[in-house]
């Protein structure tokens, strides 16, 4: 399932994976805030590693946006 609200927010969810992405855009006038969560609901024993798994994925994720900010900021206004 995937839904848009232009100019506030994407979600992306995944009923194989049990995950689920939501981005949240915030005008800040000159500039956006983008704030992402990540959920799971991960089916049967799976359900053992979402505590080790968790922390790692908020790193992962965090260098992800990052990287995306570099992006966006090298593009010429």
């Amino acid at each position: 399932m995937t839904t848009l609200v232009t100019d506030r927010s994407l979600k992306v969810a995944s009923e194989t994976t049990g995950l689920a992405f939501d981005w949240s855009l915030e005008d800040r006038g000159a500039s956006t805030l983008v704030r992402s969560h990540l959920s799971t609901r991960l089916p049967g024993l799976l359900r053992l590693i979402e505590p080790l798994a968790a922390p790692i994925a908020a790193r992962r994720i965090a260098a992800n946006m990052r990287r995306f900010r570099q992006r966006l900021e090298a593009i010429p206004a």
